[in-house]
């Protein structure tokens, strides 16, 4: 296998030199960070190189080996394992080992970008049951990104799910992904009926766009023991769906009210 070689430090050398160059040229700063984008492309071209003629095997033995050694993973090395669709599996393998959190998060987002279907399950496990918050959120954005099929699957558990809370993250995929998914609107109008985190499904009706969902939203706005935050939540969203809201509940006394009022929360 070939030299592991620290490419984030080689680049910043580079670019040392160059910058110096540059500036013993006459250049001006402002002139020189308008070249950098060229001048990272220029390099990239060059580094990539390293890695021309490797096996897809070798390609992913160098990601397992860069990991391994926790040295930063080339960006060129990443982009030719992209490139590659026979390094799938091979990235998928090292995504099941046991690693640290960012590395598994490194590895995802290698497999989004490859399109892979092959840790879907894997990922609707980790969102749905990893206690890692880190994970599990990482997760969901892998599965906004995935294919119809992941949209299929995470429908498909949300319809027999019955924890509130992992059914609130089913949601999140199932609201933000793309192809827009027909047919949410009842689903949301029951979650946020069930849900304390009103804000948060008040935040996915206005995202999604039903304006089935006003009534909902509206009941939600004049129910009792309804927090500040909550409110004006819910208000937004009422708006972003071409309803109508006054505003004019009082909230003093409530915890999160006085800590904005107060000059205590950063809005």
């Amino acid at each position: 296998m070939k030299q592991l070689i620290d490419f984030d430090k080689q680049f910043n050398e580079y670019m040392d030199a160059w910058a110096e160059k540059l500036l013993s040229d006459g250049k001006k700063p402002e002139e020189i960070e308008s070249l950098i984008p060229q001048a990272y492309e220029d390099w990239s071209k060059e580094a990539s190189k390293y890695f021309d003629g490797l096996s897809s095997d070798e390609l992913c033995q160098m990601l397992s080996a860069y990991l391994d050694e926790e040295i930063s993973v080339p960006d060129v090395l990443i982009e030719k394992i992209v490139s590659d669709k026979d390094c799938e599996k091979g990235v998928y393998n090292l995504f099941t080992q046991e690693r640290s959190d960012n590395d598994k998060i490194m590895l995802m987002n290698v497999l989004v970008d490859m399109n892979s279907a092959l840790p879907i399950n894997d990922y609707i496990s980790m969102l749905c049951y990893d206690e890692n918050a880190d994970l599990a959120d990482a997760a969901a954005e892998a599965l906004k990104y995935a294919s119809g099929v992941a949209t299929e699957k995470v429908l498909e558990i949300y319809e027999e799910e019955r924890d509130t809370d992992t059914k609130e993250k089913l949601m999140y995929v199932l609201v933000y992904t793309e192809p827009k998914v027909e047919g949410l609107g009842s689903k949301l109008i029951e979650l946020i009926n069930e849900t304390e985190n009103k804000a948060l499904i008040a935040g996915m009706m206005a995202f999604y766009g039903d304006d089935s969902c006003l009534n909902a939203l509206k009941n939600a706005e004049n129910a009792e023991g309804i927090n500040y935050i909550d409110y004006v939540e819910i208000c937004d969203a009422i708006e972003a769906l071409g309803g109508e809201t006054d505003r004019k509940r009082e909230f003093d006394g409530d915890e999160y009210y006085e800590m904005i009022h107060s000059g205590g929360f950063d809005q």
